[in-house]
């Protein structure tokens, strides 16, 4: 059964998407995923990528009294429409570690290109796959704030 949302940018608690998004939340946890690479797009804001390499990013699940309302506003806030080829993002869904558990979640992969044509037009690579931190050690600000 998928439980939530899990988010690893704008959408994070403390930041300004997760005011407008968190209509009905009922439960925030920190969680991470593996087998994902995050980068940090130049328009301010990152992009998840599937990867073979194992990687591990950090992020937050978010359970809310209507998942399926919950959705369709965060559906709209990531431009996805899993049917659309010209998608900015596409939903999938994804196994959270939290701590001493999992949980099946839905999360926002970046669609719009690949890793490659991302890295070649200017987007950095988060590597330690904490967005929070990676923006305050380069000293960047997020999209919208």
């Amino acid at each position: 059964m998928v439980r939530g949302v899990f988010v690893y940018g704008t959408l994070l608690s403390g930041f300004k998407g997760h005011g407008s998004l968190a209509l009905g939340l009922t439960c925030l946890s920190r969680g991470c995923l593996r087998g994902f690479e995050m980068v940090h797009l130049s328009a301010g804001y990152p992009a998840l990528f599937e990867s073979d390499g194992g990687g591990l990013v950090f992020g937050e699940l978010l359970e809310f009294e209507s998942l399926d309302e919950a959705l369709a506003r965060f559906d709209v806030y990531e431009a996805c429409d899993n049917v659309d080829p010209r998608s900015l993002y596409r939903r999938v869904k994804v196994q959270v570690e939290l701590e001493g558990a999992t949980a099946q979640a839905w999360c926002y992969v970046y669609a719009a290109s690949g890793l490659a044509v991302a890295l070649g037009q200017g987007a950095l690579r988060v590597t330690s796959g904490d967005w929070r931190s990676f923006l305050r050690e380069e000293g960047l600000r997020a999209y919208g704030g």
